[in-house]
């Protein structure tokens, strides 16, 4: 599913998409649009204190939902600069390694309501 906001774009990657499956990635679950919103929120609200590169722009960055283990949900963010140099948004997963901001990862509990980690490429 492609959403699109004033906020942000995204595709959910539904846990049967066998190009997941490919790439080691074993979702385990598709995400509703609810639980897309209160990702981003969460996701948001720890970018202010702990990422101000992906903070200031987040806009900018295409984001790839994928709904791991129990209520985890896992997102790719790359900057839409980025993003049109390297592939369609609804096949692949984008991988960029550039060692600054123009990718950022992401794993967000939906249940807990917790932002658990949210790093650029590049660091570990």
């Amino acid at each position: 599913m492609h959403l699109i906001t004033n906020d942000f774009e995204g595709v959910i990657f539904p846990k049967d998409f066998e190009y997941l499956k490919k790439e080691n990635v074993h979702p385990t679950w598709t995400p509703n649009w609810k639980d897309i919103f209160l990702a981003e929120t969460l996701m948001t609200e720890y970018a202010k204190n702990n990422l101000n590169c992906f903070y200031k722009d987040r806009i900018k960055y295409k984001r790839q939902y994928i709904g791991i283990e129990d209520s985890i949900i896992e997102v790719y963010l790359t900057h839409e600069e980025m993003v049109v140099q390297t592939c369609n948004l609804r096949r692949f997963i984008i991988h960029i390694d550039d060692g600054g901001c123009s990718v950022v990862h992401a794993k967000i509990d939906i249940r807990k309501r917790k932002c658990l980690e949210l790093i650029k490429n590049g660091e570990a």
